[in-house]
């Protein structure tokens, strides 16, 4: 359904505006049609309301989103962006899923935080970004925190103390995403953000001023390292060296 005009009382957007994108989000489709206009400011203040439209559990936690600076200039941003988590969209190592069209596979690190936003633990992650604009112009920086940057699974690996973590590590580990035998990404786990201490006092700091929920034990994905890849059907490892591997597969239905 298209929206031909804003309704911006308090900033807030049209009801059915919201209903539309959520269930498009539930059911894995495009993103209907969206008005122009819609701003960052806009579409933080709306998406505490996305995200319980989507799911009635509790939030599941935070994420930073576009941490590549090449990319925040092309949208017209001096800074990263932060989206919410779903409760039940954790997933397990070993996940299989159907394929989806336009799905995308990033590595990240994952944090897991106190309910005050201090950490608790840290290791490697996985998401599974799905996000389709039906009308390619509607990617705009708005849009993207409207429809909370295409949040669909995550999977946590091996989770380590924070307080007992050698962050040095991360100089030397290389991620390496192998897809059905072959290597089809390289990259560092300080891409993002600067690694998950910088990425981890920027999204605290940001979500306490657009007044984002943390909860006790939610889990902070610190955006993607490397460049995100398309979710092919196949097996996956991603190797994190010595702080472990992450394993999915997408099947072909």
């Amino acid at each position: 359904m298209a929206h031909s005009a804003l309704v911006m009382n308090n900033h807030r957007l049209p009801e059915s505006l919201l209903d539309d994108i959520a269930l498009a989000i539930k059911t894995q489709t495009s993103i209907p049609p969206l008005p122009k206009g819609i701003t960052v400011e806009d579409a933080y203040l709306a998406l505490p309301h996305l995200v319980k439209r989507v799911t009635h559990d509790r939030p599941g936690g935070l994420k930073a989103g576009v941490t590549n600076t090449d990319i925040q200039a092309f949208l017209g941003l001096d800074e990263a962006l932060l989206g919410m988590l779903y409760d039940a969209s954790a997933a397990s190592d070993g996940l299989v899923l159907p394929f989806v069209k336009g799905r995308k596979i990033e590595c990240e690190m994952g944090i897991r935080l106190n309910a005050d936003g201090s950490p608790l633990a840290v290791g490697p992650a996985v998401e599974l970004v799905n996000l389709d604009f039906s009308v390619p112009e509607d990617l705009t920086a708005g849009n993207l925190v409207l429809c909370n940057m295409g949040t669909d699974r995550f999977i946590l690996g091996n989770m380590k103390p924070w307080d007992q973590f050698d962050f040095s590590l991360l100089t030397e580990v290389e991620i390496t995403v192998i897809h059905d035998g072959k290597t089809r990404l390289t990259t560092s786990p300080l891409d993002s953000l600067g690694g998950p201490q910088s990425a981890l006092d920027w999204c605290v700091s940001k979500s306490a001023m657009l007044k984002l929920p943390i909860t006790q034990n939610c889990v902070l994905l610190t955006g993607t390292c490397g460049a995100a890849l398309p979710g092919e059907p196949g097996h996956y490892e991603v190797n994190y060296g010595a702080l472990g591997s992450i394993r999915f597969s997408i099947t072909d239905a």
